[in-house]
């Protein structure tokens, strides 16, 4: 019995990595998708390229936002966490435009030539 538990939770604890590691090499895919108009694999492949170029950076934000997300929701009752989702999408916003800046510049219309 004792090395049946042991393989099944080796085998939850594997399965649950692979998802989350998916999960985090497809942190840009659906902004890339929005922005940039990319097909769906094209999307998967930059997103994958981006997050291994700034791993560390993709790494500390989503270990922080998973942990003020599951205190935000958890110690307030689910509560906190209608409140904290606009907070974290702005925060992959902000990433988002961190890695894949805009080529070209705004015009100011209230600039004096």
């Amino acid at each position: 019995l004792s090395v049946c538990l042991s393989v099944c939770l080796v085998g939850l604890s594997v399965c649950i990595f692979v998802c989350l590691s998916g999960c985090f090499f497809l942190f840009f895919c659906f902004q890339l998708i929005a922005d940039r108009r990319a097909d769906g694999l094209a999307a998967m492949g930059l997103s994958f390229k981006a997050v291994v170029k700034n791993f560390w950076g993709v790494l500390g934000l989503s270990l922080l936002l998973t942990l003020i997300g599951f205190f935000a929701t958890i110690l307030t009752c689910y509560i906190g966490g209608i409140f904290f989702l606009p907070v974290m999408y702005a925060a992959m916003a902000v990433a988002y435009m961190t890695v894949f800046p805009i080529f070209h510049y705004v015009i100011n219309c209230f600039q004096v030539f």
